[in-house]
This record gives C-alpha cells, sequence and structure tokens, in this order.
C-alpha cells in the first residue's frame, strides 16, 4: 500500500500563534516583519492582478478595434449597394422619359426641315413642267 502523505497547512496568512513572540522583548519585532511580509506578498499579489487587467484591456481594445473595423466594413458595403440600387432606379424611372425626349426632337427636327423647304420653295419662282415631245396643249380649262 502507499503510504499516506501528512496533509499540510494551506494557510499562507498570519496565524494567531505565528503572531505571539517566542520571547517577550522580541513581541514587537516579529509583528513588524510579519507585517512587511504580508504587506509585500499584498503588493505582489496587487501586481499580478494589475498586470492581468493591462493585458486584458489590451485584448478588450484589440477585439474593440476588429469589431469596428468590421462595422465599417459592413457600412460601406451597404452603402455601395444602396448607390447602386439607386443608380439602376433613376435609369428605370428615366429611361422612358428620355426615349420621349429623343421622340420629340425628332419630330421637331422633322417639322422644321419640312417647314424649311416650305419657306424656301414659296420664295422660289414657280417652275413649269416641260411638255413631252409631240403632245400638244389641251384646250379645256382645268378647275
Amino acid at each position: 500500500m502507499a503510504k499516506k502523505r501528512k496533509a499540510k497547512s494551506k494557510s499562507k496568512g498570519l496565524s494567531v500563534r505565528s503572531l505571539l513572540p517566542t520571547r517577550p522583548a522580541g513581541a514587537i519585532e516579529s509583528v513588524r516583519s510579519r507585517v512587511i511580509v504580508s504587506v509585500r506578498d499584498y503588493v505582489k499579489a496587487i501586481e499580478g492582478v494589475l498586470e492581468w487587467l493591462e493585458r486584458e484591456i489590451d485584448r478588450a481594445s484589440v477585439a474593440a478595434r476588429e469589431q469596428i473595423d468590421n462595422l465599417l466594413t459592413q457600412a460601406s458595403k451597404r452603402i455601395e449597394n444602396l448607390e447602386k440600387r439607386g443608380r439602376l432606379a433613376r435609369r428605370r424611372l428615366t429611361a422612358p422619359y428620355r426615349s420621349q425626349a429623343a421622340r420629340l426632337i425628332q419630330r421637331l427636327e422633322g417639322g422644321l426641315a419640312d417647314a424649311a423647304e416650305r419657306v424656301v420653295s414659296s420664295t422660289s419662282k414657280p417652275k413649269r413642267k416641260k411638255r413631252a415631245k409631240g403632245k400638244k396643249r389641251s384646250t379645256t380649262k382645268r378647275a
């Protein structure tokens, strides 16, 4: 069988017995040395906690920056999609109006060209039609 080990006292703090001096004259020195040791231990423990907190703050700040970067990327992508959709919608809405305007311009150009021809033809002398060879003038009146 294995030997059982004697359990050690896990208490690292001060006990009442440890504070009692072994001799009366050294009582004050004994308490002073114990207090200084315990304060040093306390300072070490606090420094450890502070170092841990600093590491956690660094981790949290890195995570927050990554989260902010992700949110900004998502927001910019959404804005780009909205802009794209807006451009497409504007094209869809303006396409019929553009084609209608193009047809009106063509009609106006055609009307202006006809009017210009009429103006030119009205200012020039009317041309007589040539008779075909061998035909005589008709004697009947035209209405």
